[in-house]
């Protein structure tokens, strides 16, 4: 159901295929970029969704305005992103957390997220033509809940809360870090808290290549969890 074509601290773009519909998560990287690792143009999108303004998630937003791609976000995303200055703004659609929504050939309903900028989003999506189901958060200090009765979970795991505490950096960054994204142990302690039954699939996403192990992450997700884990990092189709 995810497709991962970027996730890391310099892009991330995301694409939601359930052999039917296909949409966008996020557009962090430069237009051009996005049609060579996804090989098609992007109008063949039905929609984009976006957590949050930051321009490693949406930095081709103004490109999906002016083509006309339909733009999902927070109210609060799409005034960062200055959405009504474009004269095909009725392509931009605000979302509001804990409603639910139909998005062409989706159900998606938006929930929390915690991170430094204006109303972020996780996202709980649903095929509506295969009841498949995929929980998508990144950039995120912690999960909005208990993430029950997905197909598949594509998740933040950015740092190893050892490296962070031994690197050299400002405390203050650390503090930044910790405030902002989710390291290996509390994605675990927030997986142990959830129905993960249905699970056959779980993501890592935007692990940190300086405050990471992307593989000893992968298998200490798979070994607490039981389920295939996956670096997003690593995969290209």
């Amino acid at each position: 159901m995810l497709i991962p074509y970027a996730s890391s601290s310099r892009g991330n773009f995301y694409e939601v295929w359930d052999g039917h519909s296909r949409i966008m998560l996020e557009c962090g990287l430069p237009a051009r970029q996005m049609r060579r690792l996804c090989g098609r143009a992007l109008t063949d999108y039905e929609a984009c969704l976006i957590t949050h303004g930051h321009g490693d998630h949406a930095r081709a937003a103004d490109h999906l305005f002016r083509v006309g791609v339909p733009v999902y976000a927070s109210s609060g995303t799409l005034r960062e992103l200055n959405a009504m200055q474009y004269s095909c703004a009725t392509r931009a659609y605000p979302l509001a957390e804990n409603t639910l929504y139909t998005l062409q050939g989706y159900l998606v309903y938006p929930a929390a997220a915690f991170h430094d900028c204006a109303e972020p989003l996780s996202f709980c999506i649903e095929s509506r033509a295969t009841g498949e189901r995929l929980f998508f958060a990144v950039d995120t200090r912690r999960l909005p809940g208990a993430i029950d009765g997905f197909d598949e979970v594509a998740v933040e795991c950015n740092y190893d809360d050892e490296r962070l505490l031994d690197d050299g950096f400002d405390p203050s960054v650390k503090d930044r870090i910790r405030r902002n994204h989710m390291s290996t142990n509390r994605l675990l302690s927030d997986l142990r808290g959830s129905n993960l039954e249905r699970t056959r699939l779980i993501w890592l996403l935007h692990i940190s290549s300086e405050r990471g192990d992307a593989e000893m992450f992968r298998r200490r997700v798979q070994d607490a969890t039981g389920i295939e884990t996956r670096i997003a990092e690593s995969w290209r189709v």
